[in-house]
């Protein structure tokens, strides 16, 4: 089974609630729930398209893990102080399985 990634590239509509009330909470969280942060940034070497306040890449081990965290209570309590906070509209948050799809 392929790892799995959270991508979220996100435009703050309040960056001040967004960090307090979202992303402080977040490395332990993901790490109880099997994730890895490998990438939670602000600065990016941007080459096209929109850019973000924040670039963030999770890894976990195969996409149940990944799925059965995002459908948890916790993360939905969580998500929402994400989603009032950043500009979801013009942000991406998504979850991709490894791998080369193309190749196969």
């Amino acid at each position: 089974m392929s790892k799995a990634y959270l991508v979220g590239l996100i435009k703050f509509k309040n960056q001040k609630s967004f960090v307090e009330d979202f992303a402080s909470k977040i490395p332990e969280f993901i790490k109880e729930k099997g994730g890895k942060i490998l990438a939670r940034r602000p600065e990016s070497s941007f080459c096209e398209g929109r850019k973000f306040d924040l670039h963030v890449v999770v890894e976990f081990e195969n996409f149940d893990d990944a799925t059965t965290m995002l459908q948890s209570k916790e993360w939905q309590d969580l998500s929402r102080h994400r989603t009032s906070n950043s500009d979801t509209e013009f942000g991406s948050f998504m979850l991709i399985e490894g791998g080369d799809a193309l190749t196969r």
